[in-house]
């Protein structure tokens, strides 16, 4: 059995919208001295790679962005880098239990960790709130408006739990995991 929680359409519109802070421009100079950054899509953890003195740095990505143009380079640039690569499958507008586990299981270990998304990245901001340590930032873009910077501390990680109350279960029986053929 597969455990996912999907994003009702009637909620998509409120989930468009973050409720954090935003900037037109990469908050290069906020992030400088942070314990822990984890950054979500693939032009946010491309930016994130500019981010030499964080030693825990977490990228979530997929290789595209607005579901189909690919971002040159990211995944070239993990890999010179020498920065672990996990592999996990989720559909657009999902959060699979696999992928919210993962998640919280590299945001337990230190270092630069990339975690390539096979399927859409999108929602994976939430169990990133939920399992990153308090005084980390979550970052995510927001296309065409700029980059969403959520500090983790107790009221957002109150506030990713009520957002993540919002979503569908559903259990799927078929385990055709795309992830599992790397």
């Amino acid at each position: 059995m597969l455990l996912s929680f999907i994003l009702p359409k009637n909620k998509r519109k409120d989930f468009k919208y973050p409720r954090s802070i935003i900037f037109r421009k990469f908050p290069l100079k906020r992030l400088e001295h942070s314990k822990g950054v984890v950054c979500v899509g693939d032009v946010v953890s491309k930016s994130c790679l500019n981010l030499k003195e964080v030693r825990n740095l977490y990228l979530i990505y997929d290789g595209s962005t607005k579901r189909h143009e690919k971002v040159n380079d990211l995944e070239s640039i993990i890999k010179k880098e020498s920065i672990t690569i996990y592999n996990v499958y989720n559909p657009p507008g999902t959060i699979t239990f696999q992928a919210f586990s993962l998640v919280c299981k590299i945001l337990k270990k230190s270092g630069k960790i990339a975690l390539r998304v096979i399927g859409e990245e999108d929602m994976l901001a939430l169990p990133s709130i939920q399992c990153a340590p308090k005084g980390y930032q979550v970052l995510y873009g927001i296309p065409n408006v700029g980059v969403a910077m959520i500090n983790v501390n107790e009221l957002s990680k109150l506030d990713s739990s009520l957002r993540i109350l919002e979503l569908r279960p559903k259990l799927k029986e078929n385990n055709d995991n795309p992830a599992d053929a790397n």
